[in-house]
């Protein structure tokens, strides 16, 4: 082999070297075994009464009890928050600086059209459903369904059911999720989960809400609807 294709060679393959050593580690899939901490982005498609919608959120949720879920437009911009804490639960609209307040059920009828617990929205984000872990409530109304390796499938409580469509090639965690409730039906697409990072001081805290102003729920609702 001539010198020059010689040293071609040789640079090519540090260069191959070199980038795969930049290349960052890829995130583990597997749920671990005791969950603290979850955060990802998801794509939501809802139908109700022949009308859909569709958006895309991020969540992050701190066990046993706190998280946040933040909702795009189109355009990638703010539309809304939600934030989540042991019994109080806030609806924030932050470029109008107001915010309806409820409990975790209320808000999760008004974000997905059914409610649920935020131990319950976990277990369908992250595929664990852990009796007695720390945030997840009684199982004992539940209904799961296992795969032959232990995976969650699908679950029913009362009208509401999902199906786990498909995983995650690497791991156990949930990627294409169906479900529906009494009139409402819908999918949610998680494009990208993570678990057990350090949350950052600050981000689930609903703090700055001293400088909005609470509204009734009609309020935001006619917001919303004229901003869509």
């Amino acid at each position: 082999m001539p010198a020059r294709r010689i040293s071609i060679w040789l640079t090519s393959c540090w260069l191959i070297l070199v980038l795969s050593a930049c290349q960052p580690t890829a995130p583990t899939l597997t749920p671990p075994a005791e969950l603290r901490e979850l955060e990802g982005y998801a794509r939501l498609r809802m139908t109700l009464d022949d009308q859909t919608a569709r958006s895309r959120f991020s969540f992050l949720i701190e066990m046993p009890g706190r998280g946040r879920i933040q909702v795009f437009d189109p355009l990638n911009r703010t539309l809304y928050e939600i934030y989540l804490e042991e019994e109080r639960a806030y609806f924030v609209l932050p470029e109008r600086k107001i915010y309806w307040q409820g409990t975790g059920g209320d808000i999760f009828e008004k974000f997905l059209g059914f409610s649920l617990h935020l131990g319950e929205m976990t277990g369908i984000l992250s595929g664990v459903w852990k009796e007695g872990a720390a945030g997840m409530p009684p199982l004992e109304n539940w209904m799961l369904k296992r795969d032959l390796r232990g995976r969650v499938v699908s679950g029913r409580r009362e009208d509401f059911q999902f199906f786990v469509v498909n995983f995650f090639a690497d791991g156990g965690a949930p990627r294409r999720i169906n479900f529906k409730s009494g009139q409402s039906q819908g999918r949610l697409d998680l494009l990208s989960i993570e678990f057990n990072r350090s949350v950052r001081a600050g981000l689930l805290s609903p703090a700055f809400l001293k400088d909005f102003s609470p509204v009734a729920w009609e309020e935001i609702e006619k917001i919303l609807r004229d901003e869509n």
